[in-house]
This record gives structure tokens, sequence and C-alpha cells, in this order.
């Protein structure tokens, strides 16, 4: 008897001695182009998840350059309307485009320089994470804090809904002032 109505000739269970073999279970075999791969196939078997991923990561990065452009309005426009983020672990939630928007505006007249240096980004669905270091420079030209980061964003059509930075574990952390 098999679990949950599954038997052998059940479309969905695969040859275990098959697969192990390399050669494609009878029911991936027969499918179409048109039909969709089967889960766990990758981008590489699945050029709408390429295309997806791909999108994101430029996505992320366009909006990192955004940051060390120290551009409100750019900053943004890559972030979904309702949009929600949260700087650091234990940090307030900004909820909107508006309110981020606003925090950003103010933030941005504190410093003459803002660097995001992207160390590692994997782009995994709608899901990007990155590592980054960040450099602040003071309006006096003094550099006063640069973080080791890692970003984790949700993007829907192209835009960012949620944003997470975390300190990056065991990371150097510089606070001057």
């Amino acid at each position: 008897m098999h679990g949950h109505g599954a038997g052998p000739s059940d479309p969905e269970r695969t040859d275990p001695a098959a697969t192990a073999a390399g050669s494609v279970p009878p029911h991936l075999a027969t499918r179409g182009s048109s039909s969709p791969p089967p889960a766990g196939a990758g981008p590489a078997a699945n050029p709408a998840l390429a295309a997806v991923e791909a999108r994101n990561e430029a996505v992320v990065r366009s909006f990192c350059a955004a940051w060390s452009a120290m551009d409100a309005d750019a900053v943004v426009a890559h972030l979904a309307p309702d949009c929600v983020y949260q700087i650091h672990e234990g940090s307030p939630v900004k909820r909107g485009a508006a309110e981020i928007h606003a925090t950003l505006a103010r933030f941005f007249q504190r410093w003459q320089r803002i660097e995001f240096v992207v160390h590692r980004l994997a782009a995994l669905g709608n899901f990007v994470l990155h590592e980054r270091t960040e450099r602040y420079t003071g309006r006096d030209g003094h550099p006063d804090w640069e973080f080791n980061v890692t970003g984790l964003l949700w993007l829907e059509d192209g835009r960012i809904r949620r944003w997470r930075d975390d300190s990056l574990p065991g990371a150097r952390q510089i606070y001057s002032r």
C-alpha cells in the first residue's frame, strides 16, 4: 500500500533508480515545450525564473547605486508604494514609500558622501540577498560610519516590497561619533 493514494502508475511519483541514473522520469519526458518546468528545475531550465532573477538583481544593484548617489527620489522609485522597511534588527519599521522618502531625505542631509559597496548578491525568485559595506562621510569630510550588513529584499513586479537590513555577524562596524 502506498501513502496518500500514490501508486506505481501515479504521474507524480518518480523512479528513484531512474533519477539516480540520470534519466528523466517518463512523466517529465513527455511534457510539451509549453509546459512549465518542474519545481526545483532552477533558472537554467526555467527561462521565466531566469528572467525574474536577472531583473531583480538589476533592480537591487540600481537601488544600491541610488543610495550611493544620495538620491531619495531614485531610491524610492525602486520601492512598491506599500513597501515595508526595517533598517536593522530592533529599529522602527517604516511603512510606505512616502514615509520612507521623508526618512531618507532627512538622513541624506547629514552626509557629504555615502558609498554602498556590494560584495555578494544572490537572487532566488522574488528574493534578493546581498552583502554590502556602507560608508558614510560627514559634512566635514570625516568618515563617520562604516557598516557591514546583509540586505534581504522581496520584490514583486520589479519593485521592492519588503526590505530588511541586518548586521553581518563578526564583521567590522565603525562608529566614530
